[in-house]
């Protein structure tokens, strides 16, 4: 693993900005919503709790390197073509498809990237 300096400004800085708005998020919480009625401020600290999630995700796949990336690309990936088909009306008919899709064509496309096979997986 050879992380560049630069790479932990630019997680600290997002780090900090997230800081930032964790107070204001909290603040008007305490502020406006102590009881949590107010919709928008929940609304507000839930984004800002996702944030935090997605950032750390990110940061830890950057640290591990390029393996990294392609595996969190790869998982999100998996995560999105499976919110897909759960809003397209899929058969029984397709049943086969679908299990190659997410476990042959998925996999062998990032196995492309990691290869460094861009040309086949802009093929394929």
């Amino acid at each position: 693993m050879n992380t560049s300096p630069d790479l932990f400004l630019l997680l600290g800085a997002v780090a900090a900005i997230l800081v930032v708005a964790t107070i204001i998020g909290q603040a008007l919480r305490v502020r406006f919503s102590p009881d949590g009625a107010n919709a928008v401020i929940e609304n507000l600290n839930a984004r800002i709790l996702s944030w935090w999630g997605m950032v750390i995700l990110l940061g830890l796949a950057f640290i591990a390197g390029r393996g990294g990336v392609i595996v969190l690309f790869a998982l999100c990936s998996f995560a999105a073509l499976r919110e897909f088909l759960t809003l397209t009306n899929t058969t029984r008919a397709d049943h086969w498809a679908l299990v190659a899709s997410f476990f042959g064509v998925l996999p062998v496309q990032f196995w492309l990237v990691w290869t460094d096979w861009y040309g086949l997986y802009a093929v394929f």
